[in-house]
């Protein structure tokens, strides 16, 4: 853990411009899609050369890296979920603990997503070793400020990329998925763990009316649609 440590407490001059209130604005009123997708291919060829490294260090594929990025990058403005909607959640769970089991009406603070790349707080104190509903509100800040950071944001998600694959397939090259694997790394990484395998399997082979099943790999699946342009943006042959 200390890699991470080191990009969490490191000046980073290699942040990729936030997507902010205004961006925002302009994609739901003039921009379009268009102007999202700029933003998302931009982040990608912007980072390629990081995360090729990265996902090389953590044995991922750069094309699952880069189609889990491309997928986050942009929509919501990158500051509410850190500056509005954490603290909002801090304050609701500020105890006692019966209220805070009780009586809160938000998410937890460890369930937030952060980063260009969203990743819940969680799952980094987990890295860590910590017990997310222990976390201090110092850790949970410091770990929101380590967010904000690209390569520390990359890196951990490429290694909660790596972790998920293998939760499913503990005995398969990592860095070689197929498209079924692909898609189901992408699917966790979107719905978590709580579903079983075949589920997910199922999934993908649902007849595409039944979107009950279907929307348990519609982000993996999203992912493999768009998976010959994010290896073009990589540059990966």
């Amino acid at each position: 853990m200390s890699d991470l440590m080191d990009l969490c407490n490191a000046d980073s001059n290699a942040n990729y411009p936030k997507w902010g209130v205004i961006d925002a604005a302009w994609w739901q009123t003039f921009g379009g899609d268009d102007y999202l997708n700029k933003y998302k291919d931009s982040y990608l060829i912007y980072h390629k050369s990081s995360i090729k490294k990265i996902a090389s260090q953590y044995r991922i594929p750069a094309d699952l890296l880069g189609s889990v990025a491309r997928i986050e990058a942009g929509g919501k403005p990158d500051g509410v979920k850190q500056y509005v909607v954490l603290p909002l959640r801090q304050l609701d769970y500020s105890g006692p603990d019966w209220i805070d089991k009780h009586l809160t009406m938000t998410n937890p603070p460890e369930n937030t997503s952060i980063g260009i790349v969203a990743i819940q707080i969680r799952i980094i104190s987990e890295m860590f070793g910590k017990d997310p509903r222990k976390l201090s509100t110092n850790e949970v800040n410091y770990i929101s400020n380590c967010l904000q950071k690209d390569l520390f944001n990359l890196s951990v998600v490429a290694k909660h990329l790596y972790d998920l694959i293998v939760y499913d397939f503990p005995d398969i090259d990592t860095t070689n998925l197929t498209d079924e694997q692909f898609i189901i790394a992408g699917s966790r990484y979107n719905r978590g763990k709580e579903r079983n395998l075949n589920d997910f399997k199922q999934s993908i082979n649902a007849d595409t009316s039944d979107y009950s099943s279907r929307v348990y790999t519609s982000y993996g699946r999203t992912m493999l649609r768009n998976r010959n342009k994010v290896k073009a943006l990589l540059e990966i042959k």
